[in-house]
């Protein structure tokens, strides 16, 4: 019978020259080299090819991509043409889409066998870096299988546990694919509940039974759809995005857990068929649709594999449930080409029409999607007469499971700071963060205390919890002034909520527990600027009223010339506009102040910063359009532009914005908080003018226009610093990670990306050159511990870097609130619109908080040694600083030691 038959089929191999078709009966393996872009991604990549497909398996770093697929029915390349990406990448968490020499290890590519039937490649490396912080190591190996007369092929993906330890993992596999609309001939569609429609660029597709990148307007053979299948019952979520010449279908599948010694396997097929505008049935030999014409339904099937002739059996089933049996029809399968078959149809009413049918070689069922363990064999298309419901199709379920939420803990405060019938209050130390699910145990009460140097800025975090949860909403705040014995007081304190985002997905895929994750700082009284229906207003308030606790950042800036002290201070609590308590507060203002530029030049990038990015995320949380208006300045010229906000807020904080030059801008903000700390200019003539008048420039940079680039670029960039220099002195700054620096020695003043431990780094600080550090762990990711983030800068103190670049602390994709960027949760943002304006938060206050731990080293290096104890110089000469901020209590403890140091020279 014809499964015995195509069980029976083999390969052998075969290199082509050319992307045009070939005649290729059998199925062929060969080993060359595999080139994109002009660059050679693989000598030795490994070839398939039969009759129908050609494609190109990656053997190095590239961790087994399929960079190339041809249709051989109409010569067609479906991978992207402009990316060193492909199919079947296995991304399993890594931020990067490909794994590097960095992270892997022992690649190994084989041809296992081929015959005039079937050929088998295998693609195996080995998984050995820190997931979630355990160090885990998993062989991984893919075999790719193709047949004759196949126009998809199989992936058997294999994960084993060879390390140590019990692994704890997401699968996660992508698929980049071409998209240019000569090939695809329409928009690219997915199978949903609703029927076959457009994702958009933000969908995300509930785990449903198709994992399907698909394409065309119309039915045709002259241009293939490309598509995956696998075990439905495994998938997640999928999330397909759109770029101009490619589509991303980024498949998640339900978490595993490996202990040592332990396996996975999971079977996938990707391929092409011709290509069929409306599929909503997808097995890894066919697809197929279906649609009315006059009085019959015309059933089109788009066939991947020669099925040669069989039987179709079926019923069709209306809205109401009643089902008619369907003729037997004959249909002929062959791969390449569009069977239709017609039925006499004569609909009762408007509704959806579900065909179901079933292929028969003779008497035998011919069972398709066996190769990925599909849930149904028969073919299922529904029909839709009249307007069509929400839903057309039942998705297929997925197993049962999904992302765990937070479990609660346990937590004591630093400090009790009120405790009644109807109120308890407690202090936790920065930057340890409070979620809704904590349970709190409060001890004995005493004052709350923070210290602060001057010309520095810090925050007092405390929750505020009520026994009654209708009392949650009751809750009103005053800030008393703070003063010392002399009753000098100190401007205004700043008091700020902490507003909560909730995530339906980990960062990563990654064992981030979901929920809702403290960020945004909004000021007081954020929630009566959002109209009550707000979805975002209702979210917070519900989780307000779940935990029966609101928490609260208050903010001070103490003057460079405040008296050093003890400075004493309350907060008044309201219920209901009726006194409930007090919290008594004690701010120690240190002796030294900070320096008056900081010591550790930070910059930030501003990637999608907008104004129309403001305002929809304003209207996404309900503020009304009329203080929308207000906030952006309409017709108000006189107000601060959007874009001045931030970077008066950045410099404040200590932070440089870039991407945004121009001399009259530095003018209105070179004296704002700390003054500027790197300057991103490029490398005109009044820039540069403006900064030597202001014995500036070597404290600039000018970006190369080479973002990471490769090691082969290396002499282009050469020449382009050497071009550079003829026209101004103005420092460069290189983004560049591998090893060939040797060219750029005298010509790079600034290295980006490279460890500023390594012995040559030493040299070329010797000879003047900056070494700036990339991002920050706490930045990226709101699930992120900001501790973690704040430890990365004590590190870089120990290893002698000079700065640190941040590629965004502004969105990055069109609505903060509830887009998130591909794999991460409000990824490179930290800074937020609110109600009163442009809102800090916990991340971008730790960014400052970090600039400032640096600067305390940084003045006790400057300290004359002959006044420090062996503790203070066993702490400078600490080559691995960092480890040393495990805990937030730890944090403190360390700084406090050091202002005590400076403080008694």
């Amino acid at each position: 019978m014809i499964l015995k038959k195509h069980l029976a089929i083999l390969f052998a191999a075969i290199l082509l020259a050319a992307i045009a078709p070939a005649s290729v009966e059998a199925v062929q393996a060969v080993r060359g080299p595999i080139v994109k872009q002009g660059k050679t991604l693989d000598e030795q990549g490994i070839w398939l090819e039969n009759d129908q497909l050609k494609l190109a398996i990656t053997t190095n770093a590239y961790a087994g991509q399929v960079m190339e697929l041809i249709y051989k029915p109409t010569g067609q390349s479906l991978a992207p043409e402009a990316h060193t990406q492909g199919y079947c990448t296995d991304r399993m968490g890594e931020d990067r889409f490909f794994w590097t020499e960095r992270r892997s290890q022992d690649y190994a590519g084989k041809i296992l066998s081929q015959s005039a039937d079937l050929a088998e490649a295998e693609m195996s490396y080995l998984w050995n870096y820190d997931y979630n912080d355990v160090q885990t190591q998993i062989a991984v190996s893919k075999t790719y299988r193709l047949r004759r007369g196949a126009s998809s092929f199989e992936v058997v993906w294999k994960l084993k546990n060879v390390g140590e330890t019990t692994a704890q993992m997401t699968p996660w596999i992508k698929q980049l694919g071409g998209h240019q609309a000569s090939l695809l001939q329409g928009p690219t569609l997915i199978p949903r509940e609703a029927g076959p429609s457009d994702p958009g660029p933000d969908f995300v597709n509930p785990a449903a039974d198709w994992a399907v990148r698909l394409s065309g307007s119309a039915d045709t053979e002259a241009a293939p759809m490309v598509y995956g299948v696998m075990d439905f019952r495994r998938i997640l979520q999928q999330f397909p995005w759109r770029g101009k010449e490619r589509f991303t279908l980024e498949t998640i599948l339900h978490r595993i857990t490996l202990e040592p010694g332990q396996s996975w396997e999971h079977t996938y097929v990707l391929g092409a068929a011709p290509s069929l505008a409306n599929v909503s049935y997808i097995a890894p030999e066919l697809a197929a649709a279906a649609s009315l014409q006059g009085d019959e339904a015309l059933l089109q099937i788009a066939a991947a594999l020669d099925l040669g002739e069989l039987r179709l059996e079926g019923e069709v089933t209306d809205s109401a449930g009643k089902v008619a049996t369907l003729p037997n029809r004959q249909v002929k399968l062959t791969a390449g080409k569009i069977s239709t078959v017609a039925y006499p149809f004569k609909p009762t009413g408007d509704g959806v029409y579900t065909f179901s049918l079933t292929l028969y070689d003779g008497q035998e069922i011919y069972r398709l999607g066996q190769a990925v363990n599909s849930q149904r064999s028969s073919i299922t298309v529904p029909v839709v007469v009249g307007p069509a419901p929400a839903v057309v199709m039942t998705p297929w379920q997925s197993e049962a499971g999904g992302w765990p939420g937070r479990q609660a803990e346990q937590r004591t405060p630093w400090r009790t700071l009120l405790k009644s019938s109807r109120l308890s209050a407690g202090q936790f130390l920065i930057p340890d963060r409070i979620f809704p699910e904590d349970v709190i145990d409060y001890g004995d009460v005493q004052p709350a205390a923070f210290s602060a140097a001057r010309d520095e800025q810090e925050n007092l975090q405390f929750a505020v919890e009520v026994s009654d949860p209708a009392d949650v909403m009751g809750l009103e705040l005053v800030v008393q002034p703070f003063q010392n014995e002399q009753r000098e007081k100190l401007p205004a304190l700043t008091l700020r909520e902490a507003v909560y985002l909730t995530t339906d997905t980990p960062s990563g895929y990654k064992n981030f527990p979901i929920g809702a994750w403290p960020d945004p700082l909004f000021e007081q009284g954020w929630l009566d600027q959002l109209q009550g229906d707000s979805a975002f207003r209702q979210q917070n308030l519900e989780t307000f009223r779940q935990s029966r606790r609101r928490v609260y950042w208050l903010h001070v800036h103490v003057p460079r010339e405040a008296t050093p002290g003890l400075y004493r201070g309350r907060v008044d609590l309201l219920l209901h506009g009726q006194p409930a308590g007090q919290l008594l507060v004690e701010l120690n203002v240190r002796q030294f102040a900070l320096p008056a530029r900081p010591s550790f030049r930070c910059c930030s990038g501003m990637v999608g910063f907008g104004a129309g990015k403001f305002e929809t995320s304003l209207q996404s949380i309900g503020v009304p359009q009329q203080r929308i208006d207000q906030l952006t300045g309409q017709g108000d010229p006189q107000a601060e532009s959007l874009l001045d906000q931030h970077w008066r807020r950045s410099l404040e904080y200590g932070w440089t914005p870039t991407m945004y030059s121009g001399v009259k801008m530095w003018e209105k903000h070179q004296d704002d908080g700390r003054g500027i700390s790197v300057f991103a200019g490029h490398g005109k003539a009044d820039e540069t003018a403006w900064l030597q008048e202001r014995g500036r420039l070597a404290d600039s940079f000018t970006y190369a226009p080479f973002d990471e680039h490769a090691d082969e670029l290396v002499p282009r960039v050469a020449d382009w610093c050497r071009e550079f220099q003829k026209q101004t002195p103005m420092p460069i700054l290189d983004c560049y990670y591998g090893g060939n620096v040797k060219p750029l020695y005298g010509l790079v003043k600034v290295w980006l990306g490279q460890s500023a431990a390594q012995p040559w780094a030493r040299e070329r600080k010797a000879a003047g050159d900056r070494f700036y550090h990339c991002n920050s762990s706490l930045v990226w990711h709101v699930e992120y511990a900001p501790l973690t983030g704040r430890a990365v800068f004590w590190q870089d103190f120990a290893d002698g870097a000079d700065g640190r670049y941040v590629y965004s602390t502004a969105r990055w994709t069109p609505e903060v609130f509830t887009k998130n960027w591909t794999s991460g949760n409000y990824m490179g943002c930290v800074i937020y619109p609110g109600p009163h304006g442009l809102a800090t938060s916990i991340r971008w206050e730790t960014l400052r908080d970090s600039i400032e731990d640096y600067d305390y080293l940084a003045l006790l290096r400057q300290a004359d040694p002959g006044t420090l104890p062996a503790e203070a110089k066993a702490l400078l000469g600490d080559a691995d600083l960092g480890s040393r901020v495990q805990t937030a209590a730890q944090l403190h403890a360390l700084r406090n030691q050091i202002a005590a140091w400076l403080e008694a020279k």
